[in-house]
């Protein structure tokens, strides 16, 4: 019976590429044959206060029409005693995957499950989940993530969250999957190279590929998930991309629709979730004439709806892109840099503003407090405040964070590429974040490089965001606390300490060297915070890293050079001596 499973599964990898030769998988692929014919792992999804969804996929032989699969549900990870147990058909036409709505159970409890093959008597790996409390909550810790290219790198991020036992939920914030390779981004891909779906089979082929990665399974098997699509989950128009993900993903119908997966959460009187959806009925509907909706009238009624009767400490609204805000005035063209006259990308919140005054209008008439947004998309980590009118210093104080009705926090991608994968060297993303932190003074960090995902923990006073970033390029336990803010209880915004400078305007007020103007044309002004108590040679750097100008300080706290004869660019300057050692970018535009 094994080696018929065996086969089973190379037949489907065999049908997953359309070949006719053997397939060539990438570095640290495989499908978990220990557990055959579970090869693909399990996972559990939407938690209530007393069920949860699990789900499982199992390899059987050929086109079979009905495979039962028996499950169990346990406190105990040795199954001593059953809670709860049932059974459920494994069909072709859902290509043998498998979910269970498991109810009956007790809130914020942690759970075991597993599935047995009624075919082969195998049983898959055993399953951890946690159900939703209910009542006086003190703590919960969420992970987000989002854009998870499997051909972009490793999934070392995933691994990480998935031994992280303080998470109480995985939130995945949409592009699970991608449709294609980027050519820029070609770190582990298989032999041949994957074509884009465009069939229902196809689809599902490709997340069948995606869980043959052991920690994406893992990250899975450990943790409840509540997941969102983005616009790769689906692809451009092709058919059965939303088919394949409500096949593979263990969630819900709510709505008895499965093209509909907004819906929203409840986790005691600590938390409210609500997951909203701008992918799907954008531009069905007008939020005022001649003003496109993103949600569409019937979600956006219902969204807010949702959030006025919250009476939990803290709202958190879960959606797919950028939604507070990114400003480009100002921002040179000859950076290569996103653009969309204005903004950034129209494609987000930036291109139905109208909605999204009418979404914080909402907040500020009804006194909602403790409001924060997590969103995905951009690749890249923002915290930022969010405000009707960012940058009217009348309505909002970049520097205090008066005037703030929230907070947004966008991680960073798992893996898929951003500046440094575009070829845009980092002396110039660190210009760009300059730059753009200058023109948005409600965006407190930034970060245009690295990778990772974000953990959240929430307590009644205080919501605690920090990006954690791992490398993408070989597989390695390791990460770093990128960025750690707070928001207070009531405050609104993210919290500016006394002691340590959090956001963009305090950094440049603390900064050891400051240079300016930024862009530069003829001059540029170096000034040091403090008397320099021995001298400073200086250099300025191109972005190859070759010195172009180079002279010296004499215990000056603020000097001036010419830059008259460098090219339009990007620059460092670099001012050192035996003790001390400061860069900052800059640019040239004339």
């Amino acid at each position: 019976m094994g080696t018929m499973k065996n086969l089973s599964f190379l037949l489907s990898l065999f049908i997953s590429f359309s070949l006719s030769a053997q397939v060539t998988l990438p570095e640290n692929m495989y499908g978990d044959t220990a557990f055959a014919p579970y090869y693909w792992g399990v996972a559990s999804g939407d938690p209530l206060h007393d069920g949860v969804v699990i789900w499982t996929k199992v390899a059987g032989i050929p086109n079979p029409v009905i495979q039962a699969q028996t499950w169990e549900i346990s406190e105990e990870q040795s199954f001593a005693t059953i809670i709860s147990t049932g059974s459920v058909d494994a069909l072709a036409t859902n290509d043998l995957c498998v979910r269970a709505e498991v109810s009956g159970l007790q809130p914020n409890t942690t759970y075991y499950y597993r599935f047995t093959d009624s075919e082969s008597g195998q049983t898959s790996q055993v399953g951890r989940t946690k159900t939703a409390p209910i009542g006086n909550v003190e703590e919960m810790t969420l992970a987000v993530a989002s854009c998870s290219s499997i051909y972009s790198g490793f999934f070392n991020a995933y691994r990480n969250i998935a031994n992280n036992d303080e998470v109480d939920l995985m939130i995945h914030l949409g592009d699970y999957i991608y449709d294609f390779v980027d050519s820029e981004e070609q770190i582990r891909v298989p032999d041949p190279f994957p074509e884009t779906p465009e069939n229902l089979q196809q689809w599902r082929d490709r997340h069948a590929y995606y869980l043959l990665d052991p920690d994406l399974r893992l990250a899975r098997q450990m943790h409840p998930w509540v997941v969102i699509w983005d616009n790769h989950d689906f692809g451009d128009g092709t058919e059965g991309g939303g088919q394949a993900f409500w096949e593979y993903i263990p969630r819900r119908d709510y709505h008895n629709d499965i093209e509909r997966i907004h819906r929203s959460y409840s986790f005691g009187n600590l938390l409210d979730l609500i997951m909203i959806d701008i992918e799907k009925f954008r531009n069905m509907d007008e939020v005022a004439p001649g003003e496109s909706s993103v949600l569409s009238n019937d979600q956006r009624d219902w969204f807010l709806q949702e959030l006025g009767n919250s009476e939990a400490k803290w709202r958190i609204v879960g959606n797919q892109k950028m939604f507070g805000g990114w400003y480009s005035e100002g921002i040179p063209l000859w950076l290569p840099i996103p653009n969309a006259g204005g903004v950034f990308d129209d494609g987000s919140w930036d291109g139905f503003m109208a909605e999204r005054d009418t979404v914080l209008q909402f907040v500020e008439e009804n006194e909602i407090d403790n409001f924060m947004v997590i969103s995905g998309d951009v690749h890249m980590s923002f915290f930022m405040d969010l405000s009707r009118e960012p940058r009217n210093e009348f309505v909002y104080d970049g520097a205090s964070g008066d005037g703030a009705l929230g907070v947004e926090f966008i991680p960073a991608s798992i893996s898929r590429g951003n500046f440094d994968e575009s070829g845009i060297a980092e002396p110039i993303a660190n210009i760009a974040a300059d730059l753009s932190g200058g023109i948005n003074p409600h965006h407190q960090f930034t970060n245009f490089i690295d990778h990772g995902y974000g953990i959240v923990k929430i307590t009644p006073d205080t919501l605690t965001a920090q990006i954690r970033y791992s490398n993408k390029l070989e597989l390695t336990d390791d990460e770093e606390i990128g960025m750690e803010m707070l928001m207070l209880d009531g405050e609104n915004h993210w919290h500016r300490p006394s002691q340590e400078p959090s956001s963009i305007r305090e950094q440049k007020k603390n900064d050891s060297m400051l240079v300016f103007p930024n862009p530069a044309n003829e001059t540029l002004n170096v000034r040091f915070k403090d008397i320099p108590e021995a001298n400073y040679l200086l250099e300025v750097l191109d972005t190859q890293g070759r010195i172009v100008l180079s002279s010296s300080s004499t215990n000056q706290k603020q000097l001036t050079i010419s830059v008259s004869e460098l090219t339009l660019g990007a620059y460092v300057l670099q001012a050192s001596n035996e003790e001390k050692l400061f860069k900052k970018s800059f640019i040239i535009s004339r």
